[in-house]
């Protein structure tokens, strides 16, 4: 038995012992992570663990692409060059669709070749990778049962491929409604009604709160009285207090539309595109208000980062827009400002959206007999994968506080 004054002796060394350990502990991470911001290197601070994903990180994802092995067609891959849309400057651009294999809607030439969305193999392969990047939640671009856009098949049958295979890779999936002839608030409702009915009792349908997530591209071409009925409490189409309640954020694009939001009843909204200055709610300079304005609100904001936009190949004419990625630095940037603001989510335009350029899904050098593409070269093909991650790392590390 050790004497009780030796006990007091003890407990003060441990006191005096563990005051100094802290005391170095602490100058230590205070001199790593000084050091980290002077080189720009955060591997030693990594504490997000090699299989972790970070489910407040989504990214859009399209399962719109066809072959003939799978499709009958090269869906998407053989887009049509479309038209300016002022008919004025229209006739000075070319007309017709591109003919894949070799030539292909898109500045940027798949590692996976053009590929089907309905590929068993590609749609694990994608989870996988978006696994490894740290992603842990898929945004599934989704039409219903049976509409498409112009360009592709109806696509909700792949639905259960992307839930089954995110599950084995521990992601969620949450849902991109796209515009359809006629979307209005009573087609919304039974929208939301299907979805939830058909997959949401599936393990990786994505919950935030308990609640479905819904995003709403070009959410302000529905009507601000239909939005009401559907999202307001005391809407005709109601889905609060019913068992389809859900966290539906709309797509703001001008100085002005955050202010809609509170009228019309939605829970949030996202920027997605990937070409800043393109729109006020895309420039960064302008999140901090929209950040501000959201947390005055109660209101969720998803910042969405790109690492690049060039859209070229089917619009010509679009080269304002065009924003070089600059070997990643561009997307970094765009990161960094959306790790600046308070948001509930940070969302990724894209995952592979290859017609705008926006993909992060790998690419490689390719030429054709009358295109050569362009490619991640210096870097390697899966680069942006890598980068995305060690975005998702600041984010949970102890270096967000400053980047």
């Amino acid at each position: 038995m050790i004497p009780r004054y030796s006990v007091k002796k003890l407990g003060l060394l441990v006191i005096v012992a563990g005051f100094g350990i802290w005391f170095f502990a602490t100058i230590m991470l205070r001199s790593s992570v000084e050091a980290s911001l002077e080189t720009g290197s955060y591997d030693h601070l990594r504490t997000f663990a090699e299989n972790d994903v970070d489910y407040d990180v989504h990214a859009f994802y399209y399962v719109w692409y066809g072959n003939p092995k799978f499709d009958n067609f090269y869906y998407h891959w053989s887009h049509r060059i479309l038209p300016h849309w002022n008919p004025l400057l229209a006739v000075k651009w070319p007309l017709g669709r591109r003919k894949a294999p070799d030539d292909i809607g898109s500045n940027y030439y798949p590692s996976l070749g053009c590929y089907s969305s309905r590929d068993p193999f590609v749609v694990a392969q994608h989870m996988t990778w978006m696994r490894q990047a740290g992603i842990g939640t898929v945004v599934v671009s989704w039409y219903p049962q049976n509409e498409s856009d112009a360009e592709g098949l109806p696509s909700d049958s792949i639905i259960p491929a992307v839930l089954d295979e995110a599950e084995k890779q521990k992601l969620k999936v949450a849902f991109m409604i796209e515009p359809y002839k006629e979307r209005n608030g009573n087609s919304l409702r039974s929208n939301f009604e299907y979805i939830i009915i058909k997959y949401g009792g599936h393990v990786a349908f994505y919950r935030y709160g308990g609640k479905p997530v819904f995003y709403v591209y070009d959410s302000y071409l529905v009507a601000k009285d239909e939005w009401r009925s559907l999202l307001k409490a005391n809407g005709e189409l109601s889905i609060r207090a019913t068992k389809y309640d859900s966290i539906v954020l709309a797509l703001i694009v001008k100085q002005g539309d955050e202010h809609d939001l509170l009228t019309c009843g939605f829970d949030g909204f996202f920027t997605y595109f990937a070409s800043t200055g393109f729109t006020y709610a895309s420039t960064t300079s302008n999140w901090h208000n929209l950040a501000s304005f959201a947390h005055q609100n109660r209101l969720l904001a998803s910042f969405s980062v790109g690492p690049g936009y060039i859209d070229e190949r089917i619009r010509p004419w679009n080269s304002v827009n065009t924003r070089d990625r600059a070997n990643g630095s561009y997307y970094e940037s765009m990161w960094n400002s959306a790790l600046q603001v308070d948001s509930g989510f940070i969302s990724i335009t894209s995952f592979n959206e290859w017609h705008e350029g926006t993909q992060i899904e790998p690419a490689s050098p390719f030429t054709g007999p009358n295109f050569t593409y362009l490619s991640y070269v210096p870097m390697e093909s899966n680069f942006y994968l890598s980068l995305t991650r060690r975005m998702i790392e600041r984010k949970n590390g102890p270096q967000r506080w400053k980047v």
